[in-house]
């Protein structure tokens, strides 16, 4: 009799999590607190991290798929987090212009 070939188990959201959290430039679990709390409290770039992975975790994906999702995830928040950066930078240096024309 042959045996069937085990088709691998992908990542778990908990272990993609794990990964996360262990990349996070924190002492703390961070990441995984915020995956697990139910209350939405604590480290607020590590909660929107978290539900960001969460929100677009394909469960039957690869786990090529899921850490390719979570990184394609993460580089959109990137930009979009530059384009806010910018932005205030840019109001920042209208300000003081308008600072330094009232002089």
């Amino acid at each position: 009799m042959v045996k069937k070939a085990r088709k691998p188990k992908g990542f778990t959201l908990k272990a993609l999590i794990k990964i996360i959290n262990d990349a996070y430039p924190s002492d703390w679990d961070d990441v995984m607190d915020a995956f697990l709390d139910e209350n939405n409290s604590g480290d607020t770039l590590a909660l929107f991290i978290a539900r960001e992975v969460t929100d677009t975790f394909p469960v039957k994906g690869t786990n090529i798929e899921k850490l390719t999702t979570a990184y394609n995830a993460m580089m959109k928040a990137e930009e979009q987090i530059r384009t806010v950066v910018a932005a205030l930078r840019r109001r920042i240096t209208d300000e003081f212009t308008k600072q330094l024309r009232l002089r």
